[in-house]
């Protein structure tokens, strides 16, 4: 999915300062400007010449990724949710041909339960604009996007600890979207998962082959090791089923053998005969 971008400092400055790398004041000051440059390098796997060369532009620029900042913010700025059973509605889907409703709630659904089976937060689809994770779409500029490639798409994280309010997530109109690993288009699972961890409270992970990095992998559609040692961090294990009540079985009177319940591991088996009159080999 690379696309060829010119060569060209203004592309370079507003990609650093959109992606976290570059503070906007400091955008004319050299020395702040070649810092910025070697710390996108290290991120994308470059040299860190701090040099803005043909091979860092067409690494960086033309590279399908999230929208959101690969600057991780200070653990004090660091939010999540003070909730575990999350909303979220689908108002709007992408456009793209040969993407059924279905087939898009049902890859959507498959990243919210990626999440759930390493953590302990549950999502739950609702139609109510009171979700508490809308999904929708935009296109162009106006809405952060940059047309096909690029930006793929972005999503809010909580602004704060104990957040329990409303978030959005954003897929860019302009994508040639797709599900089942089709390679001909961007994979709405994949996309989904990786900005579910941000609604989550993620920032990237600067680790390539992990799910929160920043660069768009079709082969990565579900949290990986560092992504699940997160969650679990934050949220907990994934929640346990609930097992079922044993009830104890008292023995007749006069007999010298009673049923048993067995609880291994969690799961209830049984029943089983024990032999009062037998003395443990």
């Amino acid at each position: 999915m690379a696309v060829t971008v010119p060569t060209d400092p203004g592309n370079a400055e507003l990609f650093l300062i959109e992606f976290g790398y570059l503070p906007a004041e400091a955008a004319k000051d050299p020395a702040a400007f070649e810092r910025a440059v070697a710390a996108a390098q290290g991120y994308y796997g470059l040299p860190e010449t701090g040099h803005w060369d043909a091979a860092t532009n067409r690494k960086i620029l033309g590279a399908p990724r999230c929208g959101c900042s690969d600057v991780q913010r200070a653990s004090a700025a660091a939010g999540f949710w003070g909730i575990k059973d999350l909303t979220y509605a689908i108002q709007r889907r992408p456009d793209a041909p040969g993407l059924s409703p279905a087939a898009f709630d049902d890859a959507v659904a498959r990243a919210f339960s990626a999440w759930s089976a390493c953590c302990g937060v549950v999502f739950t689809r609702t139609d109510s604009p009171q979700a508490n994770l809308l999904l929708s779409i935009g296109r162009g500029s106006r809405a952060g996007f940059d047309g096909p490639s690029g930006t793929l798409a972005y999503a809010y994280l909580p602004p704060q600890p104990g957040f329990a309010g409303q978030l959005q997530m954003l897929y860019d109109n302009d994508e040639p979207w797709a599900v089942d690993g089709n390679p001909a288009g961007i994979d709405v699972e994949t996309v989904s998962c990786h900005e579910f961890g941000h609604f989550l409270g993620f920032d990237h992970d600067p680790t390539p082959g992990q799910l929160m990095y920043a660069i768009y992998d079709p082969r990565i559609n579900s949290p990986q090791s560092n992504d699940r040692a997160r969650a679990a961090s934050v949220y907990g294990g994934p929640r346990n089923r609930p097992v079922p009540p044993v009830v104890p079985v008292q023995p007749p009177s006069g007999k010298h053998s009673v049923e048993i319940m067995l609880r291994l591991d969690g799961v209830v088996s049984g029943p089983h005969v024990l032999d009062l009159n037998k003395r443990p080999s």
